[in-house]
């Protein structure tokens, strides 16, 4: 990516209000939030995410998950939040979901994204050594239903292969939903999306069974 290309995407993701005002909410939640528990974070599928679906979890381990996605968040811009509204909460497990909102944009380098995510990983392990990360795998879309997104499952697809051998490098837990969401054509399967991007609640419901069998067995709840 040139410096025209970096300097225009950086205004594309620069916070607008709505935004701001949601990252200063989680800074301000901060401070109610108990130290030690699990934290969701990333761009609006994080957002979107129905909490309902670990109260299950949270009964039996006694751990709460906080929600910090905001939608439309790109990597570059999580960069510079995760400290405020993630490590500030000394969480015991972070579970990362970003990227999409980069790769959308055909002249984002994929390998801009990864840096951006070691550098996110990098800011909670130096300063938690003892949390433990999950990071999600972009999940696919489905052009179909929305074809302003077509073509981007074969980016996905690559960032993915490459998010799994960073995740290796840094000796972090890396975690692939795709075969859970996807049809047989490698979309993002209709039964479970609104809008080709976003999970509907059944969806949401497969991540979560996924994730909450792996904190337990991470924490050996």
């Amino acid at each position: 990516m040139n410096k025209l290309q970096l300097s225009r995407f950086r205004n594309v993701t620069k916070y607008n209000l709505e935004k701001q005002k949601k990252m200063d909410n989680f800074s301000y939640l901060n401070r109610f939030a108990k130290q030690g528990q699990i934290v969701l974070v990333g761009d609006s599928i994080t957002e979107l995410f129905d909490m309902e679906l670990f109260d299950d979890f949270s009964a039996m381990s006694g751990l709460r998950v906080y929600n910090r996605g905001i939608g439309g968040d790109t990597s570059d811009r999580l960069v510079e939040r995760v400290e405020d509204n993630v490590v500030a909460i000394k969480p015991s497990v972070v579970v990362l979901l970003i990227g999409i909102n980069d790769l959308y944009r055909k002249y984002v380098p994929i390998d801009y994204v990864l840096d951006n995510t070691r550098t996110i990983i990098n800011k909670i392990v130096t300063a938690l050594p003892n949390v433990k990360i999950v990071v999600q795998n972009v999940y696919p879309v489905n052009d179909k239903i929305s074809p302003r997104l077509k073509g981007l499952n074969a980016k996905v697809v690559m960032y993915n292969i490459k998010l799994q051998r960073l995740c290796q490098e840094l000796g972090v837990e890396n975690v692939d939903m795709t075969s859970l969401l996807s049809d047989e054509a490698g979309q993002l399967d209709c039964e479970l999306t609104y809008d080709g991007l976003h999970p509907r609640s059944n969806g949401f419901q497969k991540v979560a069974k996924r994730l909450t069998g792996l904190l337990e067995d991470m924490l050996g709840k």
